[in-house]
């Protein structure tokens, strides 16, 4: 029997932040044109491109430095993603925020 070790999101977050780094994983900061909940896809226009991800379960998912759900992202949401390049291209992180008022 393996022995699995579980490890905390913000060590899960640091390792994915390392492998961008070190050019192994791709960023893009733009906005959501459409989440399929169902199929854990998403459309995000950035660069004045469109790309589609697949959100993977063990896909690491912040809101205002909270761990999320994917339900809490919702069309036209800002947001920064971390993924694999690929067929399709697999989501590692995705952040978003609310506008803070100052």
């Amino acid at each position: 029997m393996k022995s699995v070790f579980r490890l905390a999101p913000e060590q899960v977050e640091a390792r994915i932040l390392s492998q961008l780094d070190r050019g192994l994983l791709k960023e893009v900061e733009g906005r959501l044109q459409r989440v399929n909940y169902a199929k854990r896809e998403i459309a995000v226009v950035a660069d004045g491109e469109i790309r589609y991800l697949r959100v993977e379960p063990d896909s690491q998912l912040w809101f205002d430095d909270q761990k999320s759900i994917l339900r809490c992202f919702h069309p036209l949401d800002q947001v920064k993603v971390v993924f694999q390049e690929g067929q399709p291209n697999v989501v590692k992180a995705m952040y978003a925020w609310e506008k803070q008022i100052v």
